[in-house]
């Protein structure tokens, strides 16, 4: 591909034109989406002006001096439910620059130098995987962290700050571990500890695991039934219950936004997965979380209920 190939038209307003709807109606349903735009609930604000927040976004995550990613990236967005607005600068914009220096280096044979080949942002970031990176900084500040847990199979390791979280995620596509753009870091952190879990012996080059055991409503942390509750005393959601006759929070069907277990890819990993995964290890390790973390029991209760692993 030539460099003057790259040089396409790209106009926002077409682009709100044909798309604007469609990610307008992802966007809403996007809990991310949230956390990045404020308190306001998104349904009590002017559509066009979250359209213009989303298209913001995307431009911002495009390296290119003439925004020709733009409207590729909306619509994957707009169509693909894992595709998650809070990625759009971690993980986004790195993947796209790096495409972008590569092909401009013509470092990418044809048609994988073409992103209209590429039906989700997954696929796409599979594809980049195999190349390295011409630019690529290695991480040296290690930043504050400590190991949790530590046996001949696996070592978990607790970052305790943004740089800790990107040196020990390296090689990963954890929103968490981004060097670029919107690191998510303190938002997880401000919810409950994140742990990642390092295999001694792996299975593939590069495997690792994060593990977040938060529980919160509407992305404020819950460490208790009593927080639960009063959430609950405070939601009109809740009018008209008879609170006496309330024991705790199981009595209610609070919508609680549970943690994540997620691969070095970026994808959930199922309870019954990282159990067999981890083996002994699974159960000594969360010993070691409740000792050291021991506010942070009732959150991870509820996620072991939710993961149905009879632990506790």
């Amino acid at each position: 591909m030539r460099a003057n190939e790259f040089i396409i038209e790209y106009r926002r307003d077409v682009t709100i034109q044909k798309l604007g709807q469609a990610l307008y109606q992802k966007m809403i349903n996007d809990r991310t989406v949230q956390r990045i735009y404020g308190d306001d609930p998104l349904q009590n604000i002017n559509p066009n002006e979250i359209i213009e927040f989303g298209i913001d976004r995307f431009q911002e995550a495009d390296p290119t001096p003439n925004k020709q990613f733009v409207a590729w990236l909306v619509r994957l967005y707009a169509k693909d439910p894992t595709f998650k607005f809070e990625d759009v600068l971690s993980q986004v914009h790195p993947y796209l620059e790096k495409f972008y220096k590569l092909n401009m280096r013509k470092k990418i044979p044809s048609p994988r130098n073409d992103v209209n080949r590429y039906s989700s942002f997954a696929d796409f970031m599979g594809v980049m995987d195999e190349y390295e990176d011409p630019d690529k900084a290695e991480l040296k500040d290690k930043g504050r962290a400590f190991t949790l847990y530590d046996d001949e199979n696996w070592r978990v390791i607790v970052p305790e700050d943004v740089h800790a979280s990107c040196y020990y995620g390296q090689g990963t596509r954890w929103c968490t571990a981004a060097t670029k753009g919107n690191n998510m870091f303190k938002y997880y952190y401000g919810i409950a500890p994140l742990l990642i879990a390092i295999p001694k012996k792996p299975k593939y080059p590069g495997e690792k695991y994060q593990l977040h055991f938060g529980i919160s409503i509407d992305d404020q942390p819950v460490r208790s039934d009593d927080d639960a509750m009063d959430y609950a005393r405070q939601s009109s959601d809740y009018a008209g219950y008879d609170w006496d006759e309330v024991a705790d929070s199981d009595d209610l069907d609070i919508d609680f936004e549970y943690g994540q277990i997620m691969d070095e890819r970026d994808n959930p990993v199922a309870g019954p997965t990282i159990i067999t995964r981890m083996g002994d290890s699974w159960e000594n390790m969360l010993n070691s979380y409740i000792n050291k973390f021991p506010k942070n029991r009732w959150q991870l209760e509820k996620n072991l209920e939710a993961l149905d692993t009879g632990f506790i």
